[in-house]
């Protein structure tokens, strides 16, 4: 790996190559420890984006075998809540999420069905 790979690239190299060696839990607990042991010193030497949380997510979620499809969907979706909510990612409540789906399925319900 050169040294222009990050962090995630680097990451995502190490699950990949474990994939066949590690059940479905296994992989996801692997990714959460690796994510969580190699951010903390990054995270006081520069501040993630909402998109590069975003991008983390959704190389997360290839990982874990999610099809293109379903990926797109998670990436559109996200990007439009993100786009409602203006605080990095990493202060969102669980509350703040409910209150942004909440107010989505109200203004769909009450929407035209063409509106998009």
């Amino acid at each position: 790996m050169g040294e222009s790979t990050s962090m995630e690239e680097k990451i995502v190299t190490v699950l990949n190559e474990m994939a066949d060696y590690l059940s479905v839990l296994q992989m996801k607990k692997l990714q959460e420890v690796m994510l969580e042991a190699f951010s903390e010193g990054t995270l006081e030497k520069k501040d993630i984006t909402n998109e590069e949380y975003l991008n983390m997510f959704l190389d997360a979620k290839k990982i874990e075998g999610c099809s293109d499809r379903t990926i797109q969907y998670y990436g559109v979706t996200i990007e439009k809540l993100l786009s409602e909510i203006e605080d990095p990612v990493r202060k969102v409540t669980t509350e703040r999420i409910r209150k942004y789906l909440s107010d989505y399925q109200q203004i769909k319900s009450c929407s035209v069905r063409n509106r998009m």
